[in-house]
C-alpha cells in the first residue's frame, strides 16, 4: 500500500485547483480497514447479551481502547484500565 492523496479540480470560493484535500498513509488505512472488518455489527451476542470472548470486535477494542468496562452487579461497573 501507499500514501493517498485527495485533490481538488477545477476552481471554487473555497479551494484553487490542485489543493490538497486530504491525505491518508499506509498506517491510517490499515486501522480504517480494520475498524470495518471488526465491526461490532458483524458479530453476534451470547444468550445473556454479550459479544462472545475471542471475537475480532472485542479483540479491536482491547487493543485499542483505554478503557474497559466490566459489570459487577446489575447497577454497578468497573473501569479497568487496559
Amino acid at each position: 500500500m501507499t500514501a493517498e492523496i485527495i485533490l481538488h479540480i477545477g476552481q471554487s470560493s473555497k479551494y484553487e485547483d490542485g489543493d490538497v484535500l486530504a491525505a491518508f498513509n499506509t498506517r491510517r488505512k490499515r486501522e480504517v480497514h480494520a475498524h470495518h472488518v471488526c465491526k461490532l455489527e458483524n458479530v453476534g451476542r451470547t444468550k445473556e447479551g454479550l459479544r462472545p470472548m475471542g471475537c475480532t470486535a472485542r479483540w479491536l477494542r482491547e487493543f485499542s481502547c483505554q478503557y474497559k468496562f466490566q459489570r459487577v452487579s446489575r447497577t454497578e461497573a468497573e473501569q479497568i484500565n487496559l
